[in-house]
């Protein structure tokens, strides 16, 4: 999900501080589900639990768990056409 926790980030602390979005973004909702993040093992990573509620994972996380599951964002058919067609008139127009 690209939310995990930074260790050299001044503010890191056990097991709520320090926590961040790979793209840089600002941290506008957190959803973790219960007590989480609770950092049983070395817990560093944002993943979605099954009900889409938030959980702190690592490799040394405790089993239960047999899929865990991400979100990747890409752009829909129908954006990448309206980006190549907007292309094809610029370059039209230069000539």
């Amino acid at each position: 999900m690209g939310f995990y926790q930074d260790i050299s980030d001044p503010g890191y602390s056990e097991p709520g501080g320090g926590w961040k979005w790979i793209s840089g973004e600002p941290i506008t909702f957190i959803g973790w589900v219960g007590l989480e993040p609770n950092n049983q093992g070395q817990e560093d990573y944002g993943v979605f639990e099954h009900n889409g509620e938030w959980n702190d994972w690592g490799p040394g996380a405790s089993a239960g768990y047999d899929d865990i599951f991400g979100i990747i964002e890409t752009p829909e058919p129908a954006t990448l056409l309206l980006f190549a067609l907007g292309g094809l008139l610029l370059r039209k127009r230069k000539v």
